[in-house]
């Protein structure tokens, strides 16, 4: 297990004017365990499966975690915030699991392309110098992008 510091997101809903209710952030570091890191496919339908990228966070709670951990939405894992999906109660510990999605990202960018271009079925080829991943840390890396994309003739 690796050791683990980072700043855990807590929402509470909180009234800004009478009958305004707004979403507060507050963020706490905590210090705990990196327990597990894993990925898992997770068939969609889609004619590729999405892939899940999931880490299980062991925390020493404080009373504040204690009672609010129903609140918690992320934690922070090498500088990215990742969502928290699931929270065990294991006093004096909360096990938090954050998760990723590797297949939604680029999905999201093929709509919008379709959506700014107004086309339906949008290629886009990347340049050769182009590294397109997903990190461990769950954040998505592009070098360099310089290409424009391709639009078949139909």
């Amino acid at each position: 297990m690796a050791k683990w510091c980072g700043k855990i997101g807590f929402a509470e809903n909180v009234e800004n004017e009478p009958g305004v209710w707004i979403l507060q952030i507050t963020e706490r570091t905590y210090y705990g365990e990196l327990v597990s890191n894993r990925w898992k496919r997770q068939n969609s339908g889609n004619v590729n499966d999405d892939i899940r990228i999931l880490n299980d966070i062991s925390i020493v709670a404080d009373p504040y975690a204690t009672e609010h951990y129903s609140q918690i939405v992320y934690a922070e894992l090498d500088g990215v915030k990742w969502r928290v999906t699931d929270c065990d109660v294991q006093y004096p510990r909360l096990i938090l699991t954050t998760e990723v999605s590797g297949m939604a990202s680029r999905l999201e960018l093929q709509s919008k392309l379709e959506e700014l271009l107004g086309v339906k079925h949008v290629y886009y080829q990347p340049p050769e110098g182009l590294k397109m991943g997903i990190r461990q840390s769950g954040i998505r890396r592009i070098e360099s992008v310089r290409r424009k994309p391709i639009i078949p003739r139909i």
